[in-house]
């Protein structure tokens, strides 16, 4: 895996300044997959809907697993949360050992109420939740090495009727999620942007993403 440095000087979104320099022996490139900057949602997220409560069908996501989009260069599912209803952007990701392992989220919420928040799932486990308003918060989850399912999510446990409850001003849900940036480091796949020295007991010869024991 080429473990160059990877600097982007970001001048137009269409033709980016790229400068990449190699890691010298004794060290490693740590790989990071990096999301900002949005112009679309990116291919590698499989956009889902999941019914999260007793009375909600599978039905009711209609219309709603392709609700992710962008808005002003950041990731949104738009204004509102359905009832009984999660919509997620999922992600397959193979993590290497001996590397720091995360996923970071920076990210503004807005308006949300009981029973609505925002989730980080690995492997179908919650690994972070908030329903705490807020601007350019982060999310951090470790991640152990191997491969992993992650999925940012918003959703609401609210329940009630579907199209009636939601629509009373009350009740209506006007939450908004806003994603800025998403950060996987330690992946199979990425770029590098650093180089870092090997740790004690561990070396390379060359560029590597990661250091052999010796």
């Amino acid at each position: 895996m080429s473990a160059d440095i990877l600097t982007k000087n970001k001048t137009s979104k269409t033709f980016p300044e790229v400068i990449c320099n190699r890691c010298y022996p004794g060290s490693y490139a740590p790989t990071v997959l990096e999301f900002s900057d949005f112009e679309k949602v990116s291919s590698v997220f499989t956009q889902v809907c999941t019914p999260v409560t007793d009375h909600t069908s599978k039905e009711k996501c209609f219309g709603y697993d392709r609700r992710w989009r962008v808005e002003l260069e950041q990731l949104s599912h738009g204004e509102g949360i359905p009832p009984g209803l999660r919509l997620g952007l999922r992600l397959r990701a193979e993590f290497l050992d001996h590397q720091s392992r995360f996923l970071n989220i920076t990210f503004t919420n807005k308006n949300f109420k009981k029973d609505e928040s925002f989730k980080i799932f690995v492997d179908g486990e919650t690994k972070f939740q908030t329903s705490a308003d807020g601007t350019n918060l982060l999310a951090s989850v470790e991640l152990t090495p191997g491969s992993h399912l992650l999925e940012i999510a918003v959703e609401s446990r609210r329940s009630g009727q579907h199209n009636i409850a939601w629509t009373l001003e009350e009740n209506k849900s006007i939450a908004t999620m806003m994603i800025k940036n998403i950060i996987i480091a330690g992946t199979k796949h990425g770029g590098a942007a650093t180089c870092l020295r090997c740790p004690e007991g561990r070396f390379s010869s060359g560029p590597t993403s990661m250091c052999q024991t010796c």
